[in-house]
């Protein structure tokens, strides 16, 4: 019994056994780079979307602010309209994508 804890006893290891077991190595090592490129590769898409959305929301959102606080300034109820209104533009696009992603994965 090996260390592994799996019965070798039986196998028998000739020129066409090592032959088979290279070659079988270097094909799961091709479908491991292949496997995990494609997992760097959604992950880094990943990072780029997230990235995106913190941008449009955080800096454009302070932008926004900024450009409207001269008429904003004292009057606390239009503060809050411009404040809402920003926060239920910004925030319904992410959540529009979310839900609609969510009814094409359930249908497929």
């Amino acid at each position: 019994m090996g260390s592994s804890g799996l019965d070798f006893s039986g196998l028998e290891l000739d020129v066409e056994g090592c032959f088979f077991t290279v070659l079988a190595w270097i094909v799961v090592a091709f479908l491991g780079a292949f496997l995990l490129f494609w997992i760097g590769a959604f992950l880094w898409g990943t990072i780029l979307v997230t990235g995106g959305i913190l941008y449009w929301i955080i800096f454009r959102a302070f932008r926004l602010i900024f450009r409207n606080s001269i008429r904003c300034k004292g009057d606390l109820q239009r503060s809050a309209g411009i404040a809402l209104l920003y926060t239920f533009l910004y925030n319904c696009w992410i959540y529009g994508i979310i839900l609609g992603t969510h009814f094409l994965m359930a249908d497929g």
